[in-house]
């Protein structure tokens, strides 16, 4: 049924529309903290971290209030205005049909392990103990 199948991607819709809301609201306070808790750290006032980035005060203001949000080139250039350096780093890449032939792999080898075991399993007293 059509009906059905527009339904069911109005659906996936809304909720991928939810996720990148969420997602851009939490780069938002991420952004918005980092900056305030940088400038701080630092001991400026607004208008000093204005005058030694060149980035206006009225948009250092709205981005520390969660009001913008910066571009990532305008947050490096205030937070090396601060003496900081922001770095970002690539995450690993994780390739997904590799680790499922591994995981594939030990648990063949897992099947092949005896099931029962031979004799009763006894441990080294620990020191100090017995």
């Amino acid at each position: 049924d059509g009906g059905r199948a527009d339904a069911a991607v109005s659906g996936r819709m809304t909720d991928l529309t939810h996720e990148c809301s969420v997602f851009a609201t939490l780069i938002l306070v991420i952004a918005s903290d980092l900056l305030t808790r940088v400038r701080r750290d630092c001991g400026y006032s607004q208008a000093e971290l204005a005058r030694r980035s060149g980035i206006p005060r009225t948009a250092i203001n709205a981005y520390e209030r969660g009001h913008r949000t910066p571009t990532s080139t305008t947050l490096a250039r205030l937070v090396e205005a601060c003496g900081y350096a922001l770095d970002v780093n690539p995450r690993p890449t994780v390739d997904v049909r590799k680790n499922a032939r591994t995981l594939e792999q030990v648990l063949d080898l897992a099947e092949l392990l005896p099931r029962r075991r031979r004799g009763k399993l006894t441990f080294p007293p620990l020191p100090g103990h017995r």
